[in-house]
């Protein structure tokens, strides 16, 4: 039999003796070629979920500023490894006999920062494998027979490499999440505040796995690149400073933004701004477009957008008259 694997494929013949390392190799061709298999396939590591906007898998958290918590969720990183943060996270039997039994995992509720420096850092979260089962050989040597997937959830300095950045903090010399001041923070219904605790996830895609000649996937590629897609935003009333922030799930070409608007007469004027902060004292001003009522007015751009920055749109200025208005960004994919 072929080696299937890179070396760890198992091939078993009558008395054998069968080692330790053999029944190990069996075990790390399967885990490994699943990983392989993901690891092929990935377009964008991330969260596993539905919509940026609404699905709160592994979305951070924070009660009081003072800690914070993950939701429960899944993520696949780089490397193909799954990582599932389970909503209960202790063990799910009393003892080792149990088939479903596991140690009991990381908590990821009322966690600490860990911080004692102000600054802007990252909550990260990354694979790590949980070892348990000890059994002894003769000779008296321990060896952890059972390994976990499992994960670490840390706060650091810079995004990780490793796993999955889920959020972007500000803390102060005390460890403690400061408020934000900017309306882009996570906001929390019980007390009020609003943080300065950002989304910093991205979404897991995968490539779309067509296959045809070399003429057929440029083509059909370039079909998909140039699809126009629209990210709308409405203001009902608009006000002067009124804003709104978001984020697109892709590396990005903004083409264009448009601006419709109804009342009895005036203007409004819009400003799109973006930055790899969510803070608008650290945003580029990316376009201004003005209109009248019931004029569809746009704006070119043509600026490259890079995942994970956020787009902010602010109304700076406004007749009393303006009841209503739309902005939709035109964007393709790059």
């Amino acid at each position: 039999m072929a080696n299937v694997l890179n070396g760890y494929g198992s091939q078993f013949f009558p008395d054998q003796n069968v080692l330790a390392r053999d029944l190990n190799m069996v075990g790390y061709a399967q885990t490994k070629a699943f990983r392989d298999y993901l690891k092929a396939i990935i377009k964008t590591p991330g969260v596993v979920l539905s919509d940026l906007d609404t699905d709160t898998a592994l979305q951070v958290t924070t009660s009081d500023g003072s800690t914070f918590s993950v939701n429960s969720g899944e993520a696949i990183d780089g490397e193909g490894r799954v990582i599932k943060v389970p909503s209960a996270t202790t063990a799910s039997g009393s003892s080792g006999d149990d088939p479903k039994y596991r140690p009991s995992l990381p908590d990821r509720v009322l966690l600490s920062t860990g911080i004692t420096s102000a600054g802007t850092y990252y909550v990260n979260l990354k694979y790590t494998p949980l070892y348990a089962d000890t059994r002894y050989d003769d000779g008296g040597n321990s060896f952890n027979t059972r390994v976990y997937d499992s994960y670490i959830i840390s706060v650091d300095a810079a995004k990780t490499t490793e796993g999955v950045t889920l959020a972007q903090v500000l803390v102060d010399a005390s460890g403690s999440i400061e408020e934000d001041a900017s309306g882009n923070g996570y906001y929390n219904p019980d007390n009020g505040t609003r943080y300065a605790l950002y989304d910093d996830r991205s979404a897991f895609e995968i490539e779309d796995g067509r296959v045809g000649s070399l003429e057929t996937l440029t083509t059909s590629h370039e079909t998909d690149l140039n699809e126009e897609l629209e990210k709308s935003v409405g203001f009902l009333y608009p006000q002067e400073g009124h804003a709104f922030s978001s984020k697109i799930s892709r590396n990005a070409q903004l083409d264009r933004i448009q601006l419709y608007c109804n009342g009895a007469s005036g203007t409004i004027t819009l400003h799109l701004f973006s930055g790899s902060s969510a803070d608008p004292d650290e945003m580029n001003l990316l376009g201004i477009v003005s209109t009248s009522p019931k004029v569809w007015t746009t704006h070119s751009m043509d600026i490259p957008y890079t995942i994970g920055n956020t787009l902010r749109f602010v109304v700076a200025a406004v007749s009393a008259t303006i009841t209503e208005c739309t902005v939709s960004l035109v964007y393709t994919r790059r």
